[in-house]
Formats: structure tokens, sequence, C-alpha cells
């Protein structure tokens, strides 16, 4: 019987790292992180086994841990006031509308805290870079616009927290 795979929704791609912990690099790819989640207006939820609790609990907005019914950990973080537009073009996909400061930090952490991350699938989206525009364009058979983002909107039953078999207390 093997161990079920998660895919990771978007917000921890583009929202875990503006609350994580500034030592934690590439936080999506952390032994034992389950998932995160959004409860609107300004909370992310970090979904996590027990075995990585130490790397969660550090988090400097946290508010709160959570035990789950299923052996995991929710650990209630509050989103920084300041990030609260790029929250908001998160959730309608205008990820080129981050601010130049969310969009080093989660170039920065996704790429394990070093420079040079203008190779990254993060950067490429953030920055709509002509590369991948053009990826795009060759596997969609389309020609995209100048406004068009490169990455799709997030779909928001995956993103939201909310009292769901898997997740609920």
């Amino acid at each position: 019987m093997g161990r079920e795979i998660v895919r990771l929704n978007k917000s921890a791609r583009f929202l875990l790292p503006l609350v994580a912990h500034h030592n934690v690099f590439r936080p999506m790819y952390i032994q034992g992180l389950v998932n995160t989640y959004i409860e609107l207006p300004n909370i992310l939820y970090i979904e996590s086994s027990i075995d990585s609790k130490h790397v969660w609990e550090m988090t400097p907005t946290l508010l709160e841990i959570i035990p789950t019914k299923h052996n995991t950990l929710l650990f209630k973080c509050k989103i920084p006031e300041q990030y609260q537009p790029d929250v908001d073009n998160f959730i309608t996909g205008r990820y080129s509308k981050f601010s130049k400061q969310a969009k080093e930090i989660i170039c920065t952490r996704n790429n394990g805290g070093k420079r040079g991350y203008e190779e990254t699938r993060e950067y490429k989206i953030l920055y709509k870079m002509p590369d991948l525009k053009q990826t795009l364009e060759e596997r969609l058979g389309v020609k995209l616009g100048t406004e068009a983002e490169l990455f799709s909107i997030p779909n928001m039953e995956d993103e939201l927290y909310e009292e769901r078999e898997g997740v609920a207390v």
C-alpha cells in the first residue's frame, strides 16, 4: 500500500514563503508539509506532520497550533498586513501584480535562499517572462495577450480552509 501523493496547492508556492520564518527555505518542499489553506481575509493554515513541528512553530506570525483528527497539525498564521494586496492579487490570479518585496521573498525562499533565481518557475510566472509565455502559447496553441498571466487562477476550493474531511480538527 503506497502513500497517497498530495499535490500542493498554489498558496503553498506563493503565500507560504510570505509567512514562513526567514530561515526556512524551500518551504513547499519541507518534509511533512501536507498543504496550506487560506482563511480570508488574512490567515494561512499550514498543515504538517507532527514530525516537522519544529519548522513551523518558529513562524513569526503564528497564532495557534491546532491538532487534527488525522495526526497532523494546523499552524494558524496571520499573513502580515503589508502583503494583503498580494493576497488579493493571488486570489484573482494576478501574480505579476505582486509587490516587488513579495516577489523577491517568494523567489528567494523557493530557490533555497539563493540569488540567481531568474530561471525558477516562480520568477517566470511573477515577472511574465517571454520564454514561459512562448512555451505556454505553443502548448495551448493560442497567442496570449500582453495582459495575460502565465499561471492559472487558483481554484479556491483547493485553497480555502474549511472544516472538511482530511483537514477538519
